[in-house]
């Protein structure tokens, strides 16, 4: 089962898979009350952060193992200024990175069946995670319902978000599961036909 906390804020959106383990998604900034209710009603295995940003990491939980890609990981443990930690927390110094995913990992969580897809471009970083069985994607801020995400921070690149738009175009997905705004259908070739 997914539980979904959909951001209206700062706070990316939040999900939860529940099965055989419990992996949290993205985990916010931390600093919203009703997320850290939500995030603290379950007992989390495993977070997995699609990329870097305050708004998906700065809520990890302390004592869960955390992954991330491989390229946004030393990032997360050095609290660098491509995590824009400084923006709202120039104190942070990092969370422990656990796992550093590679694309083509999987990660398995009773029958769902998540495959790493290393999609740089927000960041040189980011990931989504994809179910093939399920037609499902965890998209980060690689793209959204109708949108994509910003490049213009650290270490994004819009050339490199356009190749792994295209990459995403060839997959067979029915629902999208973004780091911002409401969960859905997407018709990626859609969404590189307006921006490219």
């Amino acid at each position: 089962m997914i539980h979904e906390y959909i951001s209206y804020g700062f706070d990316s959106n939040v999900f939860v898979i529940e099965n055989s383990k419990t992996i949290l998604v993205d985990a916010g900034t931390g600093m919203t009350d009703s997320l850290n209710r939500f995030i603290n009603s379950f007992k989390i295995d495993l977070v997995i952060n699609t990329h870097c940003h305050i708004d998906h990491v700065g809520g990890d939980p302390m004592n869960v193992p955390i992954a991330i890609g491989e390229k946004d990981a030393e990032d997360l443990e050095r609290g660098t200024e491509k995590t824009i930690f400084d923006f709202v927390l120039p104190f942070f110094r990092g969370f422990k990175v656990s796992k550093r995913l590679k694309d083509g990992d999987i990660i398995e969580c009773g029958d769902y069946r998540l495959e790493v897809l290393h999609t740089p471009g927000h960041t040189n970083g980011s990931i989504c995670l994809y179910d093939e069985a399920k037609k499902i994607i965890f998209s980060g801020d690689t793209f959204f319902i109708g949108g994509i995400g910003r490049t213009d921070l650290p270490s994004g690149n819009i050339e490199d978000l356009r190749r792994s738009l295209e990459r995403l175009a060839k997959l067979d997905i029915e629902k999208v599961y973004p780091g911002h705004g409401e969960v859905g259908k997407c018709d990626i070739n859609k969404i590189l036909d307006f921006w490219f």
